[in-house]
């Protein structure tokens, strides 16, 4: 289980770095630099960092924090996921919180 504090600052982190990205992508889309200039690639790289660090906090080892973000766009494209039986549309912290906490069992064993 995630201690409610870490889940708070991750949760915390994720709804400033959603902020950050989209005022990001809303200043260089007028500007038309491509998305893999120089110009842009330290930005992305911050960001792997930080989803790195928030993973390894909460001992996210199936890597759905980057998920979350990369694939389901925080959310605003929610995905299902969980196991067989047990799926769910995550799309919200909460449901992100389930799906790693979900992970914990599988890696008890």
């Amino acid at each position: 289980m995630i201690d409610d504090d870490k889940w708070h600052f991750v949760s915390g982190v994720l709804d400033r770095m959603k902020i950050q990205k989209y005022r990001y992508y809303n200043a260089i889309e007028p500007l038309l630099i491509p998305i893999d200039s120089p110009l842009v690639e330290p930005f992305f790289l911050q960001q792997d960092l930080l989803l790195d660090s928030l993973s390894f906090l909460v001992e996210d080892y199936g890597n759905h924090i980057n998920w979350f973000v990369h694939e389901c766009r925080f959310g605003r494209d929610a995905k299902e996921a969980g196991c067989k039986g047990n799926m769910k549309l995550i799309d919200s912290h909460d449901r992100l919180r389930w799906l790693i906490e979900l992970d914990y069992g599988e890696n008890d064993d």
